[in-house]
């Protein structure tokens, strides 16, 4: 029998050279993939967004109007809180029959305590934020699909003495307020304007992409509401529009406007 030919092995350097090229493609999907992720991640929470909205609209049609959103001292107290509240009733299985008869506050009496309405939206626990409220568990807001997941904050319409729209959460006097609501990017009420007035359009001029009936905000990746800048050493600050608009900044909330 003819003896077989001996075996060859990878060499030290062949094998280097192995390792290298995976290293190297390695090196080209993991950006890939992340950005894939990322992708993923926006067009869920545009979902979820649009899903709301449709829940919204929903319940403007059974009750007339959409959930306030102004602050309250006591649960609900932002409009984070009140959005979970109202679609989806104080128990969770909507109003009416489905909460023992009772019915959102600002609805006139000639609704049926009887029949149930709603719940607008149906989430998962894991997507709903949970927090300890005077030492009761409560729903205190919706949330993205980033990684970790951000709440949706909300903001009803309205109109001020002059005619201009303006929203309830800004006449206020509770305390705290603006940290409550989750708007960590959002120090005053001209940084508010300047993102979610015209919708966070750095092009856009003044006036355009403004809603007059509610907005819905998620952070989006980066966490923080509004235009953000990082310095040298990776900290995070406020960005104005015009930083965006050069260059300098980034803006990455996702809404109902946009």
């Amino acid at each position: 029998m003819p003896k077989r030919p001996p075996q060859r092995g990878f060499t030290l350097v062949e094998l280097l050279i192995v390792m290298l090229i995976i290293g190297a493609l390695i090196g080209l999907l993991v950006p890939t993939i992340g950005r894939a992720l990322r992708t993923v991640r926006s067009t869920m929470t545009r979902r979820t967004i649009g899903d709301i909205g449709l829940g919204l609209e929903a319940y403007k049609a059974d009750f007339g109007d959409y959930p306030p959103s102004n602050e309250d001292t006591y649960y609900p107290r932002t409009g984070a809180e009140k959005l979970v509240f109202y679609l989806r009733g104080p128990r969770g299985s909507g109003w009416g029959a489905g909460a023992a008869g009772m019915l959102p506050e600002h609805v006139g009496a000639s609704r049926s305590h009887n029949r149930t309405y709603g719940p607008y939206y149906e989430a998962d626990e894991d997507d709903i934020k949970g927090e300890d409220v005077r030492g009761d568990w409560r729903q205190v807001a919706f949330l993205d699909a980033n990684e970790p997941p951000g709440r949706i904050i909300y903001f009803k319409a309205g109109r001020d003495s002059d005619g201009q729209t303006t929203y309830a959460w800004q006449d206020n006097n509770v305390r705290g307020a603006t940290d409550r609501q989750g708007k960590t990017n959002y120090p005053n009420q001209t940084a508010f304007d300047d993102w979610t007035v015209i919708g966070g359009h750095a092009s856009a001029a003044d006036g355009d992409y403004k809603r007059h009936d509610y907005l819905l905000v998620s952070p989006g990746q980066d966490g923080r509401f509004g235009g953000v800048r990082r310095d040298e050493d990776g900290n995070v600050f406020l960005a104005t529009r015009q930083e965006v608009q050069d260059g300098d900044a980034t803006y990455d909330d996702i809404t109902n406007w946009n």
